[in-house]
């Protein structure tokens, strides 16, 4: 369970629809999955995450986890769908794995090289967009409809009907490795962190179609590892 220590670790922090960025003195978390591949470039200390150990640790989208990194870190959570080069390689891993080699050195220097401006939310969004540039180009593999019910999610619609429900559901896990409800239900928590930052958790639980705010805050510790105002406070 993280703590109110990460008051005291936040550097920077950059939230959109696409990626989610955290510079930090430190961090950890408690056990999740969230939608979305993680990925953690540390300066000295190294990433733990699973039995993954390293200074550059990549993170599946929905494999249940838990992280720690003592000492400066820069954390990025991409969209699997929007981001596929670095959701293809974590994918082929299937697992938290270590990245070595050129690639590692490659992230490192990256890091580094910004470590004077990391409160910047427009850096750490460069970085992000850099990072996944290192990656393979990854071959399209969505199904049109599938991609349809996707920016429908996003936005807050309801999906397409050009086929049937459950044909539907099949092909979007299929694709996309997860459940049509539980792309939903992460995206509605992203509505809701965004809304908390500008009112308070009930509201924004209420504001992003949470039943209440104890349904909220679950979804949060369960998809992120953090509570909501862990996660405002300190992310």
């Amino acid at each position: 369970m993280a703590t109110a220590r990460l008051n005291d670790s936040r550097i920077g922090v950059h939230i959109d629809d696409e990626v989610g960025v955290r510079a930090s003195t430190r961090t950890f978390s408690s056990r999740h999955a969230q939608h979305g591949v993680a990925l953690f470039v540390s300066l000295d200390a190294h990433v733990v995450a699973g039995e993954a150990r390293g200074s550059a640790v990549v993170v599946p989208a929905d494999h249940e986890h838990e992280f720690s990194a003592p000492g400066p870190v820069i954390g990025i959570c991409f969209d699997p769908e929007r981001m596929p080069r670095i959701h293809a390689f974590a994918r082929a891993q299937g697992r938290p794995t270590v990245i070595d080699g050129k690639l590692a050195v490659r992230l490192r220097g990256l890091v580094q090289s910004y470590r004077s401006v990391w409160e910047r939310p427009d850096v750490l969004r460069g970085i992000a967009d850099e990072a996944h540039a290192m990656f393979a180009p990854a071959e399209p593999r969505i199904d049109r409809r599938v991609a349809d019910t996707l920016v429908a999610i996003r936005q807050g619609a309801a999906a397409p009907r050009t086929i049937s429900q459950a044909h539907l559901q099949d092909l979007f896990a299929r694709d996309t490795g997860t459940s049509m409800r539980t792309y939903r239900l992460w995206h509605r928590l992203l509505r809701a962190i965004r809304a908390f930052s500008t009112s308070d958790a009930t509201s924004a639980a209420y504001a992003a179609g949470f039943a209440d705010l104890a349904h909220f805050s679950r979804t949060c510790r369960r998809m992120l590892g953090y509570s909501p105002t862990t996660l405002r406070d300190g992310v």
